[in-house]
């Protein structure tokens, strides 16, 4: 999605107050451009907008602006005034319902942001906010019923919120009691047509690969996700990777180094590895230990020569069911030393 695109959906959502040129105090703001995806809005966004762009996913993709009042009567019950709100198809069904399985992981899944959020009878999709500085709080949040949106903070943003409210109880307990006293039955999503599920790596967003992302060094990353029928993935993982380290150098084994660590690693650029602290020196990412760069899968042990030619360093033969293993060089194959009841060509 382009800057544009995304400030057209801001508009059709019914955030009036984004610009595409503003001039203040003499600089040009522009919304359409990429820290809006970050909520860098030049003149920020009200509740009400928020609610109604909200409701617009929780009813399929259509926005309906948001009205005070439906219709005004006389002393003889005739309507002397009427206010039917205006409704626009912004995204697909699908699409929507896309959305909403995204958003439900935030209140369902464990570690979820918004886990402290589910109702006891309904289910609830939403997304959790913050400022920096923890000046700002949201939650933005719908069942198949009704959509409600909070904010917390000061209006000049003048102090870091701490421990002064929780603002997700105070969602969960009006919605709550909204749907009690309705006596509403429990809703649901309804799927739409053209949905289907598929098995993804969740670090790739890609298929895949038996025997690598079922072994990530965090766990399983092979997770079932909601697709429509053109957008399922065709390619296979390519961040998850099973290699051969040599023990005493740290580099890429090859056939001559006599212990071998065999372990499966996430692929990722050099950049990603390392971060900046504030005083501007670099550190290690907090998956550095788990993750390798493609200059270090081409590097090569130097310390001992190889036998054979290198180990081979594949995307996945799919049969390692350990993270990590220590192995001596005959005992692997990548070894270069075989018994002479198994020689190969």
């Amino acid at each position: 999605m382009t800057p544009r695109l995304g400030y057209t959906y801001l508009k059709d959502l019914g955030f009036e107050k984004v610009t595409d040129h503003e001039v203040i105090n003499g600089q040009v703001f522009d919304d359409a451009r990429e820290p809006t995806a970050l909520g860098g809005i030049t003149n920020g966004v009200s509740t009400l907008e928020l609610t109604a762009a909200y409701a617009a996913i929780a009813n399929g993709g259509t926005y309906t602006k948001p009205v005070f009042y439906t219709k005004i009567l006389d002393q003889n019950g005739d309507v002397v005034l009427e206010n039917k709100p205006k409704t626009t198809e912004v995204f697909r069904e699908s699409t929507a319902y896309l959305l909403t399985s995204a958003l439900e992981s935030v209140v369902n899944d464990e570690g979820g942001t918004g886990n402290g959020l589910k109702l006891d009878n309904m289910p609830v999709a939403g997304k959790t906010g913050t400022t920096q500085f923890d000046s700002d709080r949201w939650f933005c949040g719908f069942t198949p019923y009704y959509t409600a949106v909070i904010w917390a903070g000061y209006d000049d943003n003048s102090k870091e919120l701490g421990n002064v409210v929780n603002h997700n109880v105070i969602w969960r307990t009006i919605m709550q009691t909204i749907h009690e006293n309705l006596n509403l039955p429990t809703g649901s999503y309804e799927q739409p047509s053209g949905i289907v599920e598929a098995a993804v790596c969740s670090k790739s967003g890609l298929l895949p690969v038996e025997g690598l992302c079922d072994q990530d060094p965090e766990g399983n990353c092979v997770i079932t996700e909601y697709f429509t029928e053109d957008t399922v993935p065709t390619e296979y993982c390519t961040t998850h990777v099973n290699v051969s380290i040599c023990n005493e150098s740290g580099d890429i084994a090859t056939s001559g180094c006599p212990s071998v660590t065999t372990k499966i690693m996430r692929k990722k650029s050099s950049a990603d590895k390392l971060g900046e602290d504030k005083d501007g020196s670099e550190f290690k990412t907090w998956d550095a230990d788990i993750s390798i760069t493609d200059t270090e899968l081409s590097k090569l042990c130097t310390i001992h020569s190889a036998t054979t030619k290198p180990s081979k360093v594949t995307p996945g033969t799919g049969s390692n069911k350990n993270n990590s293993k220590e192995t001596t060089a005959a005992s692997t194959e990548t070894s270069g030393k075989t018994n002479s009841s198994d020689k190969r060509p």
